[in-house]
């Protein structure tokens, strides 16, 4: 049922008593973060991807990490053409540190994680929306895959959003999560970035 987010979902339920406002009247209903450095092809399937999305209300959050092959230019160019896509440069050492810094620009009520490697496919953002709007006890969802260990072994039990706090912040497939929950488990407390915000 839910082939546009990649194999099906992994849902992690969370409950938060009273979620915080979400943002100003006229934000978005999801923010759609891309992060990384170098990755022109990337930054191309992205912005045609978003582009062919049925859900049209979104802003992209592009948090570029000191490009030096022309995704930064791709992505400003972009800009010039459709104001919902907002684009922020600065160094980070980690993944993880500019994945923060992109959560923390966001408006919209819910937010989604571009895949680093493929694309959303064009009923992504509808679809997401749907599952997350028809089940408010899901706090996320994401697409399958696997994580491996130093040692190249299969870890089978992973809670992806705690990971995205830990040190060791992987690159995801792709992943949508309510803003508030994002909130609530910290992502806008000090001390996760490695430099400082």
């Amino acid at each position: 049922h839910c082939d546009c987010l990649g194999t099906g979902p992994v849902t992690k339920s969370l409950s938060v008593e009273e979620p915080p406002a979400v943002g100003p009247a006229g934000t978005p209903l999801f923010s759609v973060i891309w992060y990384g450095r170098n990755l022109v092809d990337s930054a191309k399937e992205t912005v045609a991807a978003l582009q062919a999305q049925t859900c049209s209300d979104f802003e992209l959050i592009v948090e570029d990490c000191g490009s030096t092959d022309g995704t930064l230019e791709l992505f400003e160019e972009a800009s010039k053409q459709d104001r919902r896509i907002k684009v922020f440069r600065r160094y980070a050492l980690r993944a993880g540190d500019a994945l923060l810094r992109a959560f923390r620009r966001c408006c919209g009520e819910y937010v989604a994680i571009c895949p680093i490697e493929g694309h959303f496919l064009p009923e992504a953002l509808e679809v997401a929306g749907e599952i997350l709007g028809a089940q408010p006890s899901i706090g996320a969802v994401c697409t399958e895959g696997f994580l491996v260990d130093a040692h190249g072994a299969s870890l089978d039990h992973v809670d992806v959003v705690s990971l995205l706090l830990t040190n060791h912040r992987p690159f995801l497939p792709a992943g949508f999560f309510r803003r508030h929950v994002l909130v609530a488990i910290g992502v806008g407390r000090g001390g996760w970035l490695a430099d400082s915000f």
